[in-house]
């Protein structure tokens, strides 16, 4: 079970979005699991599998996209009216559980929140190839500012390198720390905060030649997105994968976003939960990174049992990425 930011926000709200006719929320969304009991109609080959669940479920069952579907017309397990996976054992059904390819046993259970990372960038492809054919990414491989050291900054890196694209990471970490080693040994460049000032309102005409094409935004923090936002080239897309759970007022240069986002025709799309294909992606791209040789425990850092478990989920330990519970 991966502890997650949205884990931690859920428990310091003291809020929970309960399940009807519940006072409280089992926790748990990023899962591996191994099938032990099958029902009437299912499978028995299925016995004995490793499975991915997936997390959003609609209500309407004829809808294709969970994913896009609006607050209230679905349930999400562990987040959202429904208990998660924090549990040594549960009950689910078969067409929400997605089998792991082989190989990748050791690094499933970071595929939730890789698949969200890919389903920024298929966000962004649909886009760029809507409005700009000729610069679809396909064709113009884009540079892309990947911005944190957390867990989804590095699924963001994963799933940029394994396509091939120029990427950078931004953080607080100096060069030598563990982060930034992973980062740089994924071939990323790295760079620290330090280099990205807030915006002052002045015209920054240089964008055009060092700036970049596609911004993953990973933090979660507004100042971090204003200040990556500046660095936008022209038909620049800024992928929002992460928000804080009860946003406070801050002053910052919002204005000056609003005039580069106009003069340079900026798309700016916020992304949660994840599509079959991004799962697909996501499997596809942790083999990718599986066969970088970089070893599984330089991205899921910590393995610890339940006992253990409550340091994790109130707080990232330093130079940690991923905390896994294995029960």
């Amino acid at each position: 079970l991966g502890i997650c930011g949205t884990d931690r926000d859920i428990l310091a709200s003291r809020s929970p979005w309960v399940a009807e006719g519940t006072e409280r929320l089992i926790l748990g969304h990023e899962c591996l699991a191994r099938i032990t009991q099958v029902g009437a109609g299912v499978d028995p080959r299925r016995l004995g599998t490793l499975v991915v669940p997936v997390v959003r479920r609609a209500l309407d069952p004829s809808v294709e996209r969970p994913d896009l579907s609006p607050p209230g017309t679905y349930l999400e397990r562990g987040i959202y009216r429904a208990d998660g996976f924090g549990v040594s054992r549960w009950l689910d059904r078969p067409e929400y559980l997605l089998p792991v390819p082989p190989g990748l046993e050791s690094l499933a259970v970071f595929a939730e929140p890789q698949s969200i990372a890919e389903k920024g960038i298929h966000e962004a492809e649909a886009l760029q190839r809507g409005r700009a054919p000729r610069q679809a990414y396909e064709l113009v491989p884009p540079r892309v500012l990947v911005t944190g050291q957390g867990p989804i900054a590095f699924a963001a890196v994963i799933a940029a390198r394994a396509r091939g694209w120029s990427t950078t990471m931004i953080g607080r970490d100096g060069p030598s720390s563990s982060r930034s080693r992973l980062a740089i040994d994924l071939g990323a460049t790295l760079a620290h905060w330090d280099e990205l000032p807030e915006p002052d309102g002045s015209w920054d005409e240089s964008v055009e030649e060092s700036g970049y094409d596609l911004i993953l935004e990973c933090t979660g923090s507004d100042e971090a997105m204003v200040r990556a936002a500046a660095r936008l080239r022209a038909l620049g897309i800024l992928v929002w994968l992460g928000a804080e759970r009860t946003p406070v007022p801050r002053s910052l240069p919002w204005s000056a976003l609003m005039r580069d986002a106009i003069l340079r025709n900026h798309v700016m799309v916020g992304v949660v939960n994840s599509a079959l294909r991004d799962f697909e992606a996501a499997f596809r791209n942790l083999d990718w990174y599986r066969g970088q040789a970089l070893g599984t425990e330089r991205l899921i850092t910590h393995r610890i049992g339940p006992a253990e478990a409550l340091d994790h989920l109130h707080g990232r330990p330093n130079g940690a990425i991923k905390s896994v519970i294995v029960f």
